[in-house]
């Protein structure tokens, strides 16, 4: 019987528009022990839903303690003030929807997480 592949896991996230906006990963094996990520590439994207042929966001993925593990994914002011968002005021989030493909050193593709990307509206950025 062949294994089935389980769903990556899902986190919310919510973004102010226009802040800059981080958060870490930590790749780690079946025994939750850090796995060495040297030469791995990572891609993160925000689309208003997974058929959408628009990126609304892309962030910027590195690598700063790959025998660690450690993945970094950052989204700039700029890129945070260019999502659209319809709401009046902070409480009225926009719904998009995100995820995080890890590259390896082989080339092969595997989506690590995933998820909604929610986002307040700004007033001072304007």
């Amino acid at each position: 019987m062949a294994k089935r592949k389980l769903s990556p896991p899902t986190h919310e996230l919510v973004v102010n528009q226009g802040d800059d906006f981080s958060f870490q990963l930590v790749i780690k094996d079946a025994q939750k022990e850090p796995v060495d990520i040297t030469g791995f590439s990572y891609v993160c994207k925000v689309r208003e839903n997974a058929e959408s042929e628009t990126v609304l966001a892309e962030a910027e993925c590195t690598t700063p303690e790959p025998q660690h593990g450690l993945v970094e994914v950052s989204f700039t002011h700029e890129v945070t003030s260019q999502i659209d968002t319809d709401g009046s005021y902070y409480g009225e989030l926009a719904s998009y929807y995100y995820d995080v493909v890890q590259i390896n050193a082989n080339g092969k593709h595997e989506r690590i997480l995933q998820g909604p990307f929610l986002v307040s509206p700004g007033i001072s950025y304007h």
